[in-house]
Parts: structure tokens; sequence; C-alpha cells
């Protein structure tokens, strides 16, 4: 017995798992900088956020693709998906790593 639409099922679930695999290295990255940081309290906070960031993506991740699924199967069409919390989630790794980056060149030249 074939899956219908069972291309466009295997490129969400394919999605679903790049999310995923993003996200756990999202949340490693947080365990490094906390790991390695020497007492900084910014440091230390912005590997909690890293790590609240990136199961928040998780979640972000299986809701996306559950909703997906159900539209995919769906005998009407759905309008595309907005990328505003992509862009947002993007936003906040940028803000959150050039900070990183800010206090590792700063703690590095003092």
């Amino acid at each position: 017995m074939a899956i219908q639409n069972m291309r466009e099922h295997a490129a969400n679930e394919r999605t679903f798992l790049a999310w995923v695999r993003t996200s756990i290295g999202i949340i490693g990255f947080g365990f490094l900088v906390l790991r390695f940081d020497v007492h900084s309290p910014f440091a230390h906070v912005s590997a909690l956020i890293l790590i609240v960031l990136g199961t928040v993506m998780i979640g972000v991740a299986a809701w996306r693709f559950r909703r997906t699924a159900k539209e995919i199967d769906a005998e009407r069409t759905h309008p595309g998906t907005g990328s505003r919390t992509d862009l947002a989630l993007a936003a906040l790794l940028i803000l959150l790593c050039g900070g990183l980056l800010f206090y590792a060149y700063h703690a590095l030249s003092a």
C-alpha cells in the first residue's frame, strides 16, 4: 500500500529533522559556553538562553511538522506560512552570538 503524497511527507520529515539537529547544536553550544566560562554572569545567562532557545525551537519544529503533515493530506489548499517566527529566532541567535563574541574579544584582550 502506497502512502499518498509520499514525496511531500518525506520533505516535511527531512525539514523537521533539520530543525531538530540545529536545535540540538544550539543547546550543545549553550552547554559549551557554560562549561568553559570563567565565572561571568553574562556568559551564564547567555548559555541558559541558548539552551532554552534550542528547546523552544524543537517545540516549534514539532508543531510545524504536525501542522504541515495535516495540510499535505487536506483536500483544500492552504496559504503559505509567514516566516516571522523563523526570522525572530535567527535574529535572537545573531544578537546572542554577537554578545558572546564581544564578551570573548574583551576577555581575551584584557
